[in-house]
Parts: C-alpha cells; sequence; structure tokens
C-alpha cells in the first residue's frame, strides 16, 4: 500500500502542474465545476484540482473548502486551499518564501470536517526549493496526512512535535518512481481538528537529516487527494499564522 500511495502522490503532483488561468476576486461564495480552475482571496488560493475530470466545489470564507461532487476523472484530483509560490502563482500577500533555517515559526490551523465513500487523503503538501526563486513543484516535498479514508500503510518510525505523534516515512529519489524525496508524516491517531506548529516539525526533519535546513518553504496547501468516484460531502480549511499572527504582511 505505501509504494502505492507514494505512486497516487507521484502523479498528482505531475498533474498538478497543468496551470489555470488566474483569476482574483473579492466575491464570496466563490464554486466551480471547471478543471483546475483557480481564485486568490488575500493570501489563499483556492483550487479545483480536477486535472483530467470533472469534480464541484465551493470556498465560503477563501481559506476553506467544500467538496460538492465525487471526483469523476480517471487519475487523482488535488482541490486544496494554498499559501505561497508555487508554479505560477505568487502569492505575494503571504510571507512565503521562507529559509527552513529561519527563526520564524509557522503554525497551521487545520479542519476537517465530512466524510466520503472511496479513497481519499485530507494532508498538508509543502514544497521545498533549492533558493527563493520559486519555479515547478519544488525540489523537496513533505505531506502530512491528518485524515483518510481505504488507505492504510506502515508505520517505519515515530515523531513527537510539540504534543502530536506522527508515523514518519521517508521516499528517496527513484523510489517508487519518485523524481524528488518525499516526507509523509501520519498524524496518530488521525483527527479532524488539529493546530500544527510547522516550524518545529521542519526543525525536527532537519535534525534527522531528512530535511536541509538550507532550503526554502515555498508553499503551503491543505486540501483532499481524491480517487475517482471520492470527495463529495468532506469539508476542510486551512489557516496559516506566523508566530500567532496571520501570515500576511509585516508584522
Amino acid at each position: 500500500m505505501r509504494a502505492v500511495f507514494t505512486a497516487i502522490l507521484a502523479a498528482l503532483l505531475v498533474t498538478a502542474g497543468v496551470s489555470a488561468a488566474q483569476a482574483s476576486t473579492k466575491n464570496l461564495p466563490w464554486s466551480t465545476c471547471t478543471p483546475l480552475a483557480t481564485r486568490y482571496f488575500g493570501q489563499y488560493r483556492v483550487d479545483d484540482g480536477g486535472a483530467d475530470g470533472p469534480l464541484c466545489i465551493e470556498t465560503t470564507s477563501g481559506h476553506n473548502l467544500i467538496i460538492q461532487s465525487a471526483y469523476h476523472g480517471t487519475g487523482i484530483a488535488y482541490p486544496d486551499i494554498r499559501t505561497g509560490r508555487f508554479y505560477s502563482s505568487r502569492d505575494a500577500a503571504s510571507r512565503l518564501p521562507v529559509q527552513v533555517a529561519d527563526p520564524t515559526w509557522i503554525t497551521l490551523g487545520l479542519t476537517d470536517r465530512g466524510s466520503a465513500p472511496g479513497s481519499w487523503l485530507a494532508d498538508v503538501d509543502a514544497w521545498f526549493y533549492p533558493t527563493h526563486q520559486i519555479h515547478g513543484h519544488g525540489a523537496d516535498e513533505l505531506v502530512i496526512v491528518t485524515r483518510s479514508h481505504d488507505w492504510g500503510g506502515a508505520c517505519p518510525r515515530l515523531l513527537r512535535v510539540s504534543g502530536l505523534l506522527f508515523c514518519a516515512d521517508r521516499h528517496l529519489t527513484g523510489s517508487d518512481g519518485l523524481s524528488w524525496p518525499l516526507v509523509v508524516l501520519r498524524l496518530v491517531p488521525e483527527r479532524t481538528r488539529v493546530r500544527i506548529v510547522l516550524g518545529r516539525v521542519l526543525r525536527s526533519l532537519a535534525a534527522w537529516g531528512w530535511l536541509s535546513r538550507s532550503v526554502w518553504l515555498g508553499s503551503i496547501a491543505y486540501g483532499a487527494e481524491l480517487g475517482p468516484g471520492a470527495g463529495r460531502g468532506l469539508r476542510l480549511s486551512m489557516r496559516a499564522y506566523v508566530e500567532g499572527y496571520p501570515m500576511v504582511g509585516p508584522l
């Protein structure tokens, strides 16, 4: 199952490189069934994520995501809320990119409600780059799974950070067809509401040698990886903070 899960991630993130036309609006709610449609709301962008098939989503706040229909594509969809720079996205309102060695503490407030049939993961997807220049999908990736359905995997190592326990697994370049290093953390137990001090997680991974302190965190997303027929009824939200402040503008 671990190899299958990793291959799904790889396929998802390759298709995520297809860039939708950017649009900016403050009008809420916003909904779409257009594959890869994107809208910006301050420091956040909301992505449809249905790369090769229809998927209907809605946001009522700009930092939440309501999946209104099952995904009807043949691959993997990743509707998400994202902050930071990713592919052609620049999202100048956010505080990213930031170097892993930087003392800035980034905290994520995540909620995930609802249930859906089929195979799906609710997870954070963070991309890292060798410099502050952000191009493509990045050189290193971190996935943090908060909840899942119809997926199971081994727990090679435990990581405890700020009172949270994670199953930790590392996939090196070339394993399961990956073209970049991937770290997967899974909350134990899984939960629908969690506060993750991401800065501390990154420092723990750097201490293990799983992530270089010199790389730059370019973007953070929270979304649902959906297999065919999955997703309808899931509701997710993400807020990103720096030392207790919204990750927007100067402190």
